[in-house]
């Protein structure tokens, strides 16, 4: 139940991000920068409670932490970059995508919610 209102908060999350970005252009960043707190924190506690989840749901989960890591080194080589033209690329749509697949994350996790509980 609480992984089912976890996914659903999530998808109001990105749905609103998406929404403010289309109203507001890039002022919805500060959206932004608090959806990728609260799907961080949700992987956080996905992941330590990794050994309760069904191998497709861990790697799943594996794959958000794989894309999350590689967009963070990417922005860490921003100031390297001579190119400005990817910077909102960079900062802004990869963001948005690893978002967008991590509540495809959630809800794989809200359908099946442990291998305890069937």
């Amino acid at each position: 139940m609480i992984l089912r209102i976890a996914h659903y908060v999530n998808y109001a999350a990105v749905a609103l991000t998406i929404t403010l970005y289309t109203a507001y252009g890039f002022k919805a960043l500060t959206a932004q920068f608090l959806l990728g707190c609260y799907q961080v924190i949700t992987a956080i506690i996905l992941t330590v409670l990794l050994r309760k989840f069904e191998k497709q749901q861990t790697v799943k989960l594996l794959v958000y932490w794989i894309l999350v890591i590689t967009w963070l080194l990417l922005a860490l080589t921003l100031r390297n970059l001579k190119e400005r033209i990817y910077i909102p690329i960079i900062l802004c749509g990869i963001p948005m995508c690893i978002a967008g697949y991590f509540v495809y994350v959630t809800y794989v996790f809200s359908l099946n919610p442990n291998k305890n509980e069937t």
